[in-house]
């Protein structure tokens, strides 16, 4: 495939932001079979890009190469890929395998930051005067973000999906399960509350504004994630 190939291929992905922090609020690490740990910069369906490994550094495009892919310590998938584009300081491949079961890996580390990549800012003469929020984020799958401020600092922040909705007022998370009876049976306790705290802090990681109240709300749902044991 050629160069030219190669880029149009990859535009066919959207890709989605990890690095370090990132990584933490998915409880990932990623080791280059043979090299070392790297770090994931970004993602999509077709490939990504991560840091060069310290121990042994790749030179050549073509090779291919093994990706280990751990969440909180567990592998969670092997992937074949190969190298199409390096430097001293980072490399970016292609995937090689097709499967469903790399599509549905790789959709676990994508959807949620994919409904963060598409939420963005509803124009404010939909809303003010009518609602009581400041500043409301509109995405796909049902997903809406609301943001309360005053004097520029956060008052209130609620994010809503399509089975959960997430709360925060007086200094207080509150959980809202729109779940059905049979997930609910699955799904309850610290289990379902660190699982929609991890998925409510993937999508805010991609949401971009200059609000600075729902910067607050980012920073007070990463520290759920970041600091549970």
């Amino acid at each position: 495939m050629s160069e030219s190939n190669e880029s149009d291929e990859r535009r066919k992905f959207h890709r989605v932001q990890v690095e370090s922090l990132g990584a933490s609020l998915s409880g990932l690490e990623v080791v280059l079979v043979g090299a070392g740990h790297v770090e994931l910069f970004d993602i999509s369906y077709g490939g990504a890009a991560f840091s060069q490994p310290t121990q042994m550094k790749l030179s050549m495009t073509g090779e291919t190469v093994s990706l280990e892919f751990y969440i909180n310590g567990q592998l969670g998938q092997t992937l074949s890929a190969k190298v199409v584009r390096l430097n001293p300081g980072n490399f970016a491949v292609q995937f090689m395998d097709s499967s469903s079961e790399t599509k549905n890996f790789v959709d676990r580390l994508i959807s949620n930051r994919m409904v963060g990549v598409n939420m963005n800012l509803v124009d404010p003469q939909f809303y003010q005067g009518k609602e009581g929020f400041s500043y409301w984020f509109h995405g796909p799958k049902s997903s809406n973000l609301f943001i309360w401020e005053h004097e520029g600092r956060l008052v209130k922040g609620s994010l809503d999906l399509q089975d959960v909705a997430l709360h925060w007022e007086n200094g207080q998370f509150q959980i809202d399960n729109k779940m059905n009876r049979a997930v609910q049976g699955k799904l309850h306790g610290a289990v379902l509350g660190e699982g929609v705290f991890r998925q409510a802090a993937e999508i805010l990681s991609q949401v971009r504004s200059n609000v600075s109240a729902l910067e607050e709300f980012k920073q007070l749902v990463f520290a759920k994630v970041t600091t549970q044991p």
